[in-house]
């Protein structure tokens, strides 16, 4: 699942066409976002950035990745459902990772995604919540390729970098609200809405969704215990779980031989 070889300077994997009325929602909303990524990255020692917003405590859709490696290292917290990035949402607090090679309470914390970002080529990952007013509402997370910490300059850039961000989402919403009649009463309606008008947008996590409610119906379990059983299989047979759910719902791969292991 590391996707040992990946060329960094490769573009985000896209999961379709973007033409559709549902994508032209989520664009909407998301305007902007792609490039403070790209000046966050273009503005420091990082390699690469990406924005992640919650559509429900078990879910988070991706909003951007300026490159396969940020896209990969957002993936591979989605699976594991572990990393600085989801600690840095929960805690609303930013996480600072300046050498994942080395034994550290983070390295402690966060094994399994240490072990998989090493593979990457990652050596030092950072994440910056994404607040509005006091709730944070997404995060910015970034990677570089050299292990080193952030300068003070770079420090406070990324820290407005994801102030702005947060003021984009927003600013994004009022106005999709203003055109539909939608009530603006909450945050979590910016990533609930975008991530709903999903399907087939880069980074769109649509298809694993689809994905695991089939691998639902194949076990005989509940939807959410769907999803696990694509994360396990997928982080145990070291794969994305992009790949993965494409060939479940291309019929490549089914879950009906593992229907015992779900009793």
């Amino acid at each position: 699942m590391t996707g040992n070889g990946e060329d960094p300077r490769e573009t985000p994997t896209e999961n379709g066409s973007a033409s559709s009325p549902e994508s032209a929602v989520r664009d909407a909303l998301f305007a902007g976002v792609e490039t403070l990524c790209d000046d966050a990255v273009g503005s420091t020692s990082l390699d690469g950035a990406a924005v992640a917003v919650p559509k429900s405590p078990r879910a988070r859709e991706l909003i951007h990745a300026t490159d396969i490696i940020a896209q990969r290292l957002d993936e591979l917290q989605f699976t594991i459902g572990d990393g600085p990035c989801l600690e840095a949402f929960v805690k609303n607090r930013p996480q600072r990772w300046a050498d994942v090679t080395i034994s550290s309470s983070a390295r402690a914390r966060w094994s399994a995604f240490a072990v998989d970002a090493i593979g990457l080529g990652v050596r030092a990952v950072f994440a910056f919540p994404v607040n509005v007013g006091t709730r944070p509402l997404g995060v910015l997370e970034v990677y570089r390729r050299d292990a080193g910490t952030l300068t003070d300059r770079e420090e406070q850039s990324l820290t407005d970098y994801a102030t702005a961000v947060g003021h984009t989402l927003m600013g994004n919403w009022y106005l999709h609200a203003a055109r539909t009649g939608s009530a603006p009463n909450t945050l979590d309606t910016v990533a609930i809405v975008g991530a709903d008008n999903a399907g087939g947008h880069p980074f769109s996590r649509a298809g694993i969704h689809l994905a695991a409610g089939m691998i639902a119906v194949q076990l005989d379990v509940p939807a959410g215990e769907g999803l696990d059983r694509l994360r396990a299989y997928s982080y145990g047979q070291q794969r994305p779980i992009s790949e993965v759910a494409a060939d479940v719902i291309s019929h490549r791969l089914s879950f009906e031989d593992h229907r015992d292991d779900a009793r």
